[in-house]
């Protein structure tokens, strides 16, 4: 019987230092993480490198001057980034078959919302009027301030019947 295997041991992990597997930030947020990987015995020069899938992983790309067990990843324009850590032998490092790739990790930078409250409305005391907010993203996450007189503040559409004049902002 003849067995194959990978150029080097199998189990290759990365994780985001204080986060779960998979992140969502918005899109102008100034944080950065840090991405750590570890990797079973075996190797004896392994050789680093971190890459990045802008595709949901159809393709991966090597990330310039990413070449340690740990990785900085600085804030990016909104899109989904997938990244993972490959490791190769160093006697091996011409054949990027060799690579053996870690679990990925993923960092989702949310487009700023386009939102609008609508146009400015003007009733009698007494009577009421509806709001008409838009919210334009992936992820709507909104909010009317401030929420006195209106009947729901988690519509994009609540009816106000405020008791003097009132300025409602909507946020997202």
């Amino acid at each position: 019987d003849i067995t194959f295997r990978p150029c080097g041991p199998a189990l290759i992990t990365a994780a985001i230092q204080g986060n779960a597997d998979t992140v969502d930030v918005c899109e102008g947020s100034t944080d950065e993480f840090t991405f750590n990987g570890s990797l079973s015995v075996g190797y004896t020069q392994p050789v680093y490198q971190w890459q990045v899938s802008t595709n949901a992983g159809a393709s991966w790309a090597d990330i310039s001057g990413a070449n340690s067990i740990n990785y900085l990843r600085k804030p990016t324009v909104a899109g989904n980034y997938w990244y993972r850590l490959a490791v190769t032998e160093q006697s091996a490092i011409s054949f990027t078959a060799c690579r053996i790739a870690s679990d990925i990790v993923a960092v989702n930078v949310h487009a700023k919302p386009q939102v609008n409250a609508g146009p400015d409305k003007v009733i009698f005391r007494g009577d009421s009027v509806t709001l008409n907010g838009t919210v334009d993203t992936d992820v709507p996450v909104y909010y009317w301030n401030p929420t006195l007189y209106l009947n729901n503040a988690s519509l994009l559409t609540p009816s106000a019947s405020p008791a003097s004049d009132m300025t409602y902002t909507l946020f997202g």
